[in-house]
C-alpha cells in the first residue's frame, strides 16, 4: 500500500483558509485525478478542489464543516489502485461534456471551473448575527415557538434564508459599524463637462460617469494617501497600490470585484474593467483574487435611483464613497461675473470615512479634490 497526503492547494492569492462544506467521495471510493473531492468555502466563492492524483480514497482527516488552511492535511489516497473513467465516482466534465482524461487538467484549471460553478448555486446558510435579547434565534429550519411573540413567525409571513453571501456581507457590515467609528462627509458635484466629453466621446463602449468618477478618485488618493490605507494596531498602513474595489448587485447578493492598479488605466481602461468584472460577477465567474486587495471602495447607487446614500467602510479600509444619481437641476452660476440660475447634470458624492484615520478637512479636501476634478477633467484622455 502506498499512501499519499491531500493538502489543501492554493486558489488565489488572498485566500489562506476556507471551510469545507461537503465531501464528493467515500472512503474506499476510487478516484481520478482532476475529479473534485471536496467543496471549499472560501469569503464569498465556492470552489471544487480536485485530487491530484487517482487512486482510492483511504482516509478523511477534515469532514465537512471543519476550518482548515491552505497546506493542511485533509485526507489520503491509496496510489495502488487506479481507476478507470468507469469506476471512478464522479468525472470532471470539459466543455464537450466528455470526461476529462487525468493528465488533461490541472488543479488550478479545475478549481477555476469549480468557482464559475459554484458561486451561483442556491445554497442558502443563516447570518453569523447575533441574536437580538428579546428572543431566542429562529433557524432557518425550525419552526417558530408560538409563545415566543418578537421572534415568531406568522402564517401570512414567509421566511427567506440568507444566500453565503448576503450572510457575509452582513457578518462584514456588522463588523464595520460596530469597530469603525464612522463620518459623512459630502459634495454635490456639476456635470456638465463629464457629459458634454461622454457625448463626444470616440471609443466605444462610451465610458459611463462611473468609470470617470472612479479616474477621479483614484488621482485624488494619490493626493490623499491616508484614503488608500488599513487601519493597523497602532496606525495606519499606507499602500503603495491603489486599487478600487466596485460593488456590484447579483442574484446571490453584493458582490464587490477589485479594479487592481488603477492609477495605471485610462477611463477608457476604467471603463472596461469595470464592465468586465460586473460581468463576472453577475454570471458567477469571479475568482478569489477578483475580490482580494481592494483598498478604496466605490458603491454606484446612482445607477438604481439614489440621490443620497451612506455607505460602510469595509474593514480594514478607512473609506468608502458613494456615487449618486445625477439628475437636471436649477443651480446658480457665474455668468460673466454674474449670478444667474441655470440648469445643470448634478449629483452627489458621498463619502464615509474613518476617524481614527484622517480628520474632518483632511475628508473634505479630498472631496473638492475629486469634485474639482470631475467639473475640470482637463486629464479625461483615451491614451
Amino acid at each position: 500500500m502506498t499512501i499519499q497526503r491531500v493538502r489543501v492547494p492554493e486558489i488565489g492569492e488572498s485566500v489562506s483558509e476556507g471551510t469545507i462544506t461537503a465531501w464528493l467521495v467515500n472512503i474506499g471510493d476510487l478516484v481520478a485525478a482532476g475529479q473534485p473531492l471536496f467543496e471549499l468555502s472560501t469569503d464569498k466563492i465556492d470552489s471544487e478542489i480536485p485530487s491530484p492524483i487517482a487512486g482510492r480514497l483511504f482516509e478523511i482527516t477534515a469532514a465537512s464543516g471543519a476550518h482548515v488552511k491552505v497546506g493542511d492535511d485533509v485526507a489520503a489516497i491509496d496510489l495502488g489502485e487506479v481507476p478507470t473513467s468507469a469506476e471512478s465516482t464522479s468525472h470532471t466534465m470539459g466543455p464537450d461534456s466528455a470526461p476529462l482524461a487525468s493528465g488533461d487538467l490541472n488543479a488550478s484549471e479545475t478549481i477555476a471551473q469549480g468557482l464559475s460553478r459554484d458561486s451561483t448555486r442556491s445554497k442558502r446558510w443563516t447570518a453569523p448575527l447575533p441574536p437580538s435579547p428579546e428572543s431566542r434565534p429562529l433557524r432557518w429550519n425550525q419552526e417558530p415557538d408560538p409563545a415566543n411573540s418578537v421572534g415568531a413567525v406568522s402564517a401570512r409571513d414567509s421566511f427567506e434564508p440568507f444566500t453565503r453571501v448576503r450572510a457575509r456581507t452582513a457578518e462584514v457590515m456588522a463588523a464595520s459599524i460596530s469597530t469603525i467609528p464612522h463620518v459623512l462627509s459630502m459634495v454635490e458635484v456639476d456635470y456638465l463637462h463629464i457629459r458634454q466629453t461622454r457625448q463626444s466621446w470616440s471609443t466605444a463602449p462610451r465610458p459611463t460617469p462611473l468609470a470617470f468618477a472612479v479616474v477621479a478618485v483614484v488621482r485624488a488618493l494619490g493626493r490623499f494617501p491616508r484614503l488608500n490605507a488599513s487601519v493597523t494596531s497602532g496606525g495606519l498602513e499606507l499602500h503603495a497600490a491603489i486599487n478600487i474595489a466596485i460593488a456590484v448587485e447579483t442574484d446571490v447578493g453584493l458582490m464587490a470585484p477589485v479594479i487592481k492598479g488603477a492609477d495605471a488605466l485610462s477611463v477608457d481602461g476604467v471603463a472596461s474593467a469595470i464592465l468586465r468584472l460586473s460581468e463576472a460577477a453577475r454570471a458567477g465567474r469571479l475568482t478569489p483574487d477578483d475580490l482580494a486587495g481592494a483598498t478604496f471602495t466605490i458603491t454606484n447607487n446612482g445607477s438604481a435611483g439614489s440621490l443620497l446614500t451612506t455607505p460602510l467602510v469595509t474593514p480594514p479600509q478607512v473609506a468608502a464613497l458613494s456615487t449618486d444619481r445625477i439628475t437636471d437641476r436649477p443651480t446658480v452660476i457665474d455668468l460673466a461675473g454674474e449670478q444667474g440660475l441655470a440648469i445643470r447634470p448634478l449629483g452627489n458624492l458621498a463619502l464615509c470615512w474613518d476617524h481614527r484615520a484622517i480628520g474632518g478637512a483632511e475628508a473634505a479636501r479630498f472631496l473638492v479634490e475629486v469634485k474639482t476634478s470631475l467639473e475640470g477633467a482637463d486629464w479625461i484622455g483615451h491614451a
